[in-house]
């Protein structure tokens, strides 16, 4: 719902950017079959260039980010649906475009039922339909209708004829259908109604021109459109008329002199508008995670730098397998686990687990249980992520932390973590960095060498900073 409000609305914004290159700049030049064409560009444009997205690639640190869901954990964002306004907007919008649909079917089905009662006869690839009906000459395609009653000097409607054929020709009637499509998609964009009025204008002045081009006399021509009423309107909607309300601006473009080719750069004005404002509101910018693909080992610990959720850095968690607890004993690796979720804040984990939770758990569900419980639905609307588990060991042999590691964004932090909990400090190229220091800043897609430096040796070369160790980073200079 919302994005499709989002798209209206870029859409509108391409076909005002349209309008106002041309009313400023073409509307009085006499490029009409140009102008013609660049107005049916226009809508083309509107409707496409909104699907189309200019992504921008940002580094940044990793995003900590929740999955979605009905759950009481505070560090788990439900996401609601979208404000009650948009809603609003969009049934609007849409009782309106149904209202106007209704609207162009229903003129449809009266166009078909006039024409049905018209007398026709084929003549040099057009349809002449007598009427008896009081009403304008108009063209419908390869259709002209008019009432022959009306019209007592044949000259006068030869030159009627003559206009209409022109329409019926260069297909004008398929502009006018595009654009009543294209209004009822933008309805609510009042620029709409006057780029209406612009392309009718605009064939019009076609039509009008090569009438004259084709031999009748441009002064009877202009007596003709002048000395007319407009009393009768019936599908000027749908059809290209004879008579309509541009008659006086019909006159001038007729007796104006053809526009310089030098003019012709002013097409060229639209493109970097267009460009502009395309980069302004089609421009996504994502934040490219830094990655860290590598490892620091020494003989007796081990420091890893990985895709890694820490649990915990004194002990393991109390694991929950499909919502029991698992027993003390429980091997975490004799299970598959298809979806897990770490439940840090402890009043929530009490109030869901009871005492065994008041450090937090582990909650781990397997692709059996997802597929009873539908209730669980939420998480897999998610990408399902496979969990792996490994087992850090001490020196001593007894598990201090485990790691669940999983491409799940969820929870993902980058960092470095020793097995006996304690947090060794950052050096980059030499300089020791301030405590807290997080690597996710560095480029560390050009790690030359990473080195461990610990307890003694930590000490001797960073003093008493290195107190819990130090992992030397050397970074390649761009």
């Amino acid at each position: 719902m919302e994005d499709f409000l989002i798209y209206t609305f870029k859409s509108a914004g391409f076909i005002t950017l349209f309008y106002l290159c041309y009313r400023i700049f073409l509307h009085r030049e006499t490029f009409f079959k140009l102008n013609r064409y660049f107005l049916l560009t226009g809508m083309a444009l509107s409707v496409m260039l909104p699907f189309l997205t200019i992504t921008r690639m940002v580094e940044g640190a990793p995003v900590n980010y929740i999955p979605a869901g009905p759950t009481g954990n505070p560090d788990v964002r439900d996401i609601t649906a979208m404000p009650d306004i948009w809603s609003v907007i969009f049934w609007i919008y849409i009782s309106g475009a149904a209202f106007f649909a209704g609207r162009l079917l229903l003129q449809l089905w009266s166009l078909k039922r006039f024409l049905s009662g018209c007398e026709k006869d084929r003549q040099e690839g057009f349809v002449l339909a007598e009427t008896t009906r009081n009403t304008m000459p108009f063209s419908f395609f390869n259709l002209i209708v008019y009432n022959p009653s009306m019209y007592t000097d044949k000259k006068e409607l030869n030159a009627i004829l003559e206009h209409e054929k022109v329409h019926a020709w260069q297909k004008h009637s398929l502009d006018m259908i595009l654009l009543q499509l294209f209004m009822v998609f933008q309805w609510c964009n009042p620029v709409v109604w006057l780029y209406k009025r612009m392309v009718s204008a605009n064939l019009e002045y076609l039509a009008d021109r090569d009438a004259v081009r084709k031999g009748i006399n441009k002064k009877d021509y202009q007596y003709l459109l002048l000395g007319q009423t407009e009393a009768y309107k019936n599908y000027i909607a749908l059809t290209n008329t004879f008579f309509n309300s541009s008659i006086k601006k019909r006159v001038v473009m007729l007796n104006k002199n053809n526009s310089s080719r030098k003019q012709l750069w002013k097409y060229g004005v639209v493109i970097p508008v267009l460009t502009v404002f395309l980069l302004i509101v089609n421009t996504k910018i994502e934040a490219q995670e830094k990655k860290t693909p590598w490892k620091v080992s020494a003989v007796e610990e081990t420091i890893t730098v990985t895709d890694t959720v820490h649990v915990s850095k004194d002990g393991k968690l109390p694991i929950i397998v499909d919502g029991k607890f698992a027993g003390e004993d429980f091997d975490i690796n004799s299970i598959k686990g298809r979806l897990m979720r770490v439940i840090e804040n402890k009043k929530v984990a009490v109030e869901k687990y009871g005492a065994k939770g008041k450090n937090g758990v582990i909650e781990i569900f397997t692709e059996e249980y997802l597929k009873k419980n539908p209730e669980m639905e939420y998480m897999k609307s998610e990408e399902q992520y496979p969990v792996k588990y490994d087992k850090i060991k001490s020196s001593s042999g007894d598990d201090v932390v485990t790691d669940i590691k999983t491409s799940s964004p969820w929870k993902v932090k980058v960092g470095v973590q020793s097995v006996d909990g304690k947090q060794p400090r950052i050096a980059v190229n030499g300089k020791l960095m301030k405590k807290g220091f997080d690597i996710n800043t560095l480029d560390l897609s050009r790690t030359e060498k990473t080195t461990l430096f610990k307890d003694k040796e930590a000490i001797e070369k960073y003093g008493e900073d290195g107190a819990d160790g130090v992992v030397e980073i050397t970074i390649k200079e761009e």
